[in-house]
């Protein structure tokens, strides 16, 4: 049994991870100053984060097409591959796992099973990793959706903003509601499970800084931990903010970091931090909090 495991760039798991598993990764683009780049390929993080700002037009993304997913569904099925799982970001943030949807259904050769991991940035890293591991063990088609389907309930991403203006500049986030944000000095925190995105408004950065690593102690013991950065970030406030992060995680499973992708990083903009995590077991219906619960609850802090 060779099962093979595709993702898209916005898994952001670094490339010694990629190569190490034989991950197949599909680029998303990315348009800054006009001109189209395959996400990762043709434009590094650093390129990026020091043109994103000056942008003209603001920078957009867009999913790739289903030739692209076509053509790596097809190579590995030349190379010898009995079946693929094709893994992607949250179907209500991109348009790409309904994309690779439309090329797996072209495949007659083998199987191919489209996976809404119903997350984003090393949230769906994780579970890439975990699927990717679970194959190179063995693992068939079944045992391997299977396993996904227990992990991503478990899985959360708790993410920090510094800004709201790349969001409105993107068109995630109306005119009205930056400026109430900005307004009220508002430090979003945006929440990603099982496919559903929450935003919770915090006032200040220090309470943006506390409240996320007080959500992610929340989902008690980890099975695994990831973190990402974007933007130009001071390495020694990095680590800093990453310290607890640390000690939160099992015994003897480092904490995997990595830059924001530009697909992510053109949302984001500079100076975001996301943490990702698998809970060893799932949590109570209770701390899945509604978005209107959490706007209550913060405001009221």
């Amino acid at each position: 049994m060779n099962i093979k495991i595709v993702t898209d760039s916005t898994c952001d798991l670094p490339e010694s991870v990629v190569q190490d598993l034989g991950i197949t990764v599909i680029p998303g683009y990315v348009t800054l100053d006009g001109k189209n780049y395959l996400d990762g390929q043709e434009i590094s993080r650093a390129d990026f984060y020091r043109r994103l700002a000056s942008s003209q037009p603001p920078a957009t993304t867009s999913a790739p097409g289903t030739g692209a997913f076509l053509k790596e569904y097809h190579r590995l099925i030349e190379a010898g591959a009995t079946g693929i799982i094709s893994i992607h970001v949250a179907k209500k943030l991109s348009n790409i796992s309904n994309v690779a949807q439309l090329a797996a259904e072209e495949v007659k050769e083998v199987a191919v099973v489209n996976v809404d991991s119903g997350q984003l940035t090393l949230g769906l890293g994780l579970l890439v990793v975990e699927a990717a591991q679970a194959a190179r063990a063995g693992g068939s088609l079944a045992d391997i959706t299977a396993l996904l389907e227990e992990l991503i309930p478990r899985t959360y991403s708790y993410a920090r903003l510094d800004t709201l203006d790349y969001l409105r500049r993107s068109g995630r986030m109306s005119g009205l509601g930056h400026s109430l944000a900005s307004l009220l000095n508002v430090r979003p925190i945006l929440k990603m499970n099982n496919g559903q995105p929450h935003m919770e408004p915090v006032r200040t950065r220090g309470k943006a800084v506390a409240r996320v690593l007080e959500l992610t102690r929340q989902l008690g013991p980890l099975q695994k931990l990831a973190a990402t950065f974007s933007g130009d970030v001071d390495a020694a406030a990095f680590e800093e903010e990453l310290r607890p992060y640390r000690e939160l995680a099992a015994p003897g499973q480092p904490v995997m970091v990595n830059e924001l992708a530009p697909v992510i990083g053109v949302h984001v903009g500079p100076g975001g931090f996301c943490v990702s995590a698998i809970a060893e077991r799932p949590l109570p219906a209770a701390h899945r909090l509604s978005e209107m619960a959490d706007m209550i609850r913060s405001f009221a802090r």
